[in-house]
């Protein structure tokens, strides 16, 4: 619901011309692509959760030969 109604959001601005070359939208999203740290982050999260499924893992192997 919450995508339907982004697409259609981003749908009527497009429309209307909010996106156009040398809009305050325009200059927004320049900004933000060029000084974003998404790739960073992506990478970040990613090694991360590996390491929190070997951690899991490991853990849950030594927890239930301990109990047996």
């Amino acid at each position: 619901m919450l995508f339907v109604a982004t697409v259609i959001r981003f749908s009527v601005l497009l429309k209307r011309g909010k996106y156009q070359k040398g809009s305050k939208r325009d200059e927004l999203r320049a900004k933000f692509e060029t000084k974003t740290y998404i790739p960073a982050v992506i990478i970040g999260s990613t090694g991360l959760v590996f390491i929190i499924q070997f951690t899991v893992r490991t853990l849950n192997l030594v927890i239930s030969k301990r109990l047996s």
